[in-house]
């Protein structure tokens, strides 16, 4: 670590002194980049003080508002770095040169990457030999003639950790110390052949989790245990689709490889109706009603109104279903009934999103008489309150301001309705106000596109913080623009994402504008990594699990830490096949 903290010390000089142009000369007029830049100042500020905590939180800051500035991807890599969280640092940098592979300090920050990635193997080996002395220190006896022992259970906890990260060779000699202190020859594994098909399992399962298909298929292809097989191919599909890879997912749904949760035949469905391949969209959203609700909406709001009406027919009693297929006073009955979806009453979460959908569907339908009834059940269960899953009891928005989603949906119907009007003001003003999660914004920016309210669209593109979030959308605007031939602001809005992109990328290589897709790639996994996964101080994370945990389980708490590192590193090596 010492040595790492010295190859730190050169490599920040070094980055000081040859690192890419800042990520702004002035400050930009654009209050969203602006912000962005004063973020990055009180950063740069903070590492000057060494207070890299605060220079991460406002680098991140700085990042998510001028989200492909090589500088503040490099200046996060460097916190990160300091603060010893090896795999942040790795994926920082790694992003950072996706921005500029020809950058003047490219083969210092590569030999930077292979020190943390060193550093990174070295923690999770640390944290695996802590866990095993810990367990030393547990009794050898069980508390009856059935227990094993806490000792031996603590051994094999650690021995299934490592399996998930592949280290076969540790685990079995973890699961030789808890043979050899077993109290009682009951329970534990049962015998080296299953063991052998378990590790394997589970290891697969880790690569199918970062999207590695092909590696956890190819363990999957030579198991023979069924029922593992099984509980396998449904993580395969999943890391297939999140991997993007749809020609793999159709192939393995051939395969009856189904997923382990109903839910996710939305996300396969939806997948494949966004590659306009409707006929396996509905194929897959046909095993699911909620699916096929969904199906059915995004159809809608594309105006492929027969298409969605159909696949509504097949979807369910849902309400959402009969509104599109036209059952609209049996809807409305069934909502006022209270009676919810066949498993549950009405929450007062699930009345307000289920009015804010049928607001959105109606308008899609043309059906101005719902949007005004859904509206107005809005208000009056703003007012009065709207029913609750208690007898004679009701819900009060207008009262209970502590629940945040309620209010937010109710924001969201709302902000339909001013698009759908033309008051673009109200709706940047709901959006800036009540509407914060991700998904409400670019919904509501998504519907001003569908319903052709492109002024609307754009002003509700430009009011997001988040400059990825902002730059997406605005170049659907800007596709809408040009599919109309609307030529004057095409050529407009064209500048305008032209001066936004100079802003955003200042100091990238002219000659891989494509490289924006790497980049993003590296900020996801940067994003995706769990707290566990970046801790740096072994002290502090055993006195957690003391706070938190009875002492015998504290073993396994310390392996599961580097479980999550262990996985961290993995996924990153994938990752770098890919876009390397």
């Amino acid at each position: 670590m010492k040595l790492l903290k010295l190859a730190l010390a050169g490599l920040v000089g070094f980055l000081l002194l040859c690192g890419p142009h800042p990520a702004s000369g002035a400050d930009s007029r654009d209050p969203a980049i602006a912000a962005g830049q004063a973020a990055l100042k009180q950063g740069m500020e903070a590492a000057k003080r060494k207070n890299w905590p605060l220079a991460v939180k406002r680098y991140t800051e700085a990042q998510k508002r001028i989200h492909l500035s090589p500088q503040i991807m490099h200046n996060l890599a460097l916190a990160h770095a300091q603060m010893g969280n090896e795999l942040l640092a790795d994926v920082w940098f790694r992003a950072y040169l996706g921005a500029v592979p020809q950058a003047a300090n490219a083969d210092e920050v590569r030999a930077e990457i292979a020190r943390l990635e060193k550093a990174a193997d070295d923690k999770v080996q640390l944290l695996f030999k802590q866990a095993e002395d810990l367990a030393e220190l547990l009794p050898v006896q069980g508390k009856d003639k059935w227990d094993i022992g806490r000792r031996a259970e603590a051994f094999q906890e650690i021995a299934s950790e490592k399996v998930e990260v592949g280290d076969f060779k540790g685990a079995d000699e973890d699961l030789l110390k808890a043979k050899q202190c077993r109290a009682a020859e009951v329970a534990g594994f049962y015998g080296y052949l299953e063991y052998l098909e378990s590790k394997n399992a589970r290891f697969a399962e880790t690569l199918a989790e970062i999207g590695d298909v092909e590696g956890a298929s190819f363990i999957h292809d030579k198991m023979k245990d069924t029922g593992r097989r099984k509980s396998l191919e449904a993580k395969i599909l999943e890391g297939a689709v999140r991997l993007g890879d749809l020609d793999q997912v159709k192939r393995l749904l051939d395969k009856q490889y189904l997923p382990e949760y109903d839910l996710g035949y939305i996300e396969i469905s939806l997948a494949f109706a966004k590659k306009d391949d409707i006929e396996t969209a509905r194929a897959v959203a046909k095993k699911e009603p909620v699916a096929g609700v969904r199906l059915a909406e995004y159809l809608l709001s594309r105006g492929r109104i027969s298409e969605a009406v159909e696949i509504a027919a097949s979807a369910g009693d849902r309400i959402r279903a009969m509104i599109i297929r036209g059952e609209v006073e049996k809807a409305f009955q069934r909502l006022l009934a209270g009676a919810g979806d066949e498993n549950s009453r009405l929450t007062p979460e699930y009345i307000f999103k289920i009015l804010s959908d049928i607001i959105k569907d109606s308008v899609y339908l043309g059906d101005s008489r719902t949007t005004q009834r859904a509206d107005q059940l809005v208000r009056e269960f703003f007012k009065n309150g709207a029913p609750t899953a208690e007898p004679g009891q009701k819900y009060f928005p207008a009262r209970e301001k502590k629940n945040g989603y309620v209010n937010e949906m109710i924001a969201v119907g709302k902000a339909y309705l001013v698009v759908e009007n033309g008051t673009t003001n109200d709706a940047v003003k709901l959006i800036k106000t009540q509407i914060h999660t991700f998904e409400g914004r670019r919904d509501l920016c998504d519907f001003a596109i569908r319903r052709n309210k492109l002024a609307a669209a754009e002003r509700i593109a430009d009011s997001f913080a988040e400059s990825r979030e902002r730059i997406e959308f605005l170049r659907q605007v800007l596709a809408a623009y040009e599919s109309k031939n609307d030529r004057a602001n095409a050529e407009r809005l064209t500048k305008k994402l032209a001066g936004l992109l100079a802003d955003v990328q200042l100091g990238w290589d002219p000659e891989n504008p494509g490289r924006e897709f790497v980049v993003n790639a590296w900020t996801d996994a940067a994003y995706e990594f769990s707290p566990y996964s970046v801790f740096s101080d072994l002290q502090a994370e055993i006195a957690d699990c003391k706070k938190d945990r009875d002492s015998e389980d504290i073993p396994w708490c310390v392996a599961m830490t580097g479980r999550f590192i262990g996985k961290g590193l993995i996924k990153i090596r994938f990752l770098d096949r890919i876009y390397r």
